[in-house]
């Protein structure tokens, strides 16, 4: 289920509105200008092609909190109607996060502060980070399973803003070169690890799982998101010099995977010399002069892959039951997706 499927249909917005309006003419006005300025440059956004990543967490963390037993039809649907929820609270991330970036481009199309200007796309964004508990809500569940996910969305969206505020407010000119990786990491895990530690714990909450087994998919969830943001800030450096990603995290100075294994990767000439590089752009011939002389993404492949590879080998060393189940199976799946996805021309996350 699309999660404006609901908001088109406008059942219950709508509903209220009939007491305030003075006719069906008037009923239908205000309907077409919500279509107009909310709804359509939602679905825009919406119809775009991306990766479901978070989805298919919610459903690993579903599989993972029933153990040994069988998921029905019914809990299923239930998964992929609350997956559908969680990725609409992702795009409205998204939409924020291109207007305070100025991003050009989002999933193969202009960002929708390009095509519908600044004001529809903010309340666009706010409005998914809303819309989603709606949804929650019409999923009829047991009042305390909804009450969990409820806390876990309020968790993880307070501290998706504190990785946001310290991907604004650092800048790589004013942080000392050690300590980028730990500023880097904690930006990844409160930015994007909070929606992936998300999406596996209310799939765990939905199946009934215990206070202990969310807690361990909370921090493996992190670190996978941590994981997703290195493979995508070293893949951004890969692309075409016309794809407005390119080299992006470098031009707005933000403490990215791509400073932060770069100092580790270098010596303290070396460094200087990719902080001179990076200075030169949009001129790009320096960096990618710098990054053959020093193997940088063999070296941050390498670092990347071991980092994933730690996560699940802590995993599995801390429950070896959830190492065992068929949601696991599904991560192992999900990391391999990761693994392919990240790093190449398409970028939809």
């Amino acid at each position: 289920m699309r999660i404006l499927e609901a908001a088109s249909a406008n059942a219950d917005v709508i509903s209220v509105m009939k007491d305030d309006v003075d006719s069906q003419d008037d009923l239908k006005t205000v309907q077409g200008i919500l279509e107009d300025a909310l709804y359509s440059p939602i679905d825009d956004l919406l119809k775009r092609p991306a990766k479901q990543i978070r989805a298919d967490l919610v459903r690993a963390g579903f599989l993972i909190g029933l153990g040994s037993a069988k998921p029905s039809a019914k809990g299923l649907a239930t998964c992929m109607e609350l997956s559908q929820a969680l990725e609409s609270i992702h795009a409205g991330s998204l939409i924020v996060d291109d207007i305070q970036d100025g991003s050009r481009e989002r999933r193969g199309h202009p960002t929708l502060h390009e095509r519908y200007g600044i004001p529809l796309a903010l309340n666009a964004g706010n409005y998914l980070y809303f819309q989603p508990f709606a949804a929650i809500e019409s999923l009829g569940l047991d009042e305390l399973v909804e009450l969990k996910i409820y806390r876990l969305c309020h968790e993880a969206m307070l501290n998706a803003h504190l990785g946001q505020a310290l991907d604004l407010g650092a800048k790589v000119s004013t942080i000392d070169r050690h300590s980028l990786y730990d500023v880097s990491h904690n930006t990844s895990r409160l930015k994007t690890g909070a929606l992936t530690a998300l999406a596996l714990t209310c799939g765990a909450a939905l199946a009934g799982a215990s206070k202990e087994t969310i807690r361990i998919l909370h921090g493996f969830g992190e670190k996978f998101g941590v994981a997703l943001q290195r493979f995508d800030d070293i893949g951004n450096l890969k692309l075409s010099e016309d794809d407005p990603k390119c080299f992006e995290d470098l031009r707005l100075a933000r403490p990215s995977w791509a400073w932060a294994l770069a100092s580790v990767a270098s010596s303290d000439e070396q460094y200087q010399e990719f902080l001179a590089a990076a200075e030169r752009l949009p001129k790009c011939e320096p960096l990618k002069d710098w990054f053959t002389k020093t193997s940088f993404f063999a070296f941050a492949q390498n670092e990347n892959e071991r980092y994933l590879d730690d996560a699940f080998d802590g995993l599995k060393a801390t429950s070896p039951t959830v190492a065992a189940s068929e949601g696991f199976k599904l991560l192992v799946q999900l990391a391999d997706k990761l693994r392919s996805a990240y790093g190449t021309q398409e970028h939809s996350a």
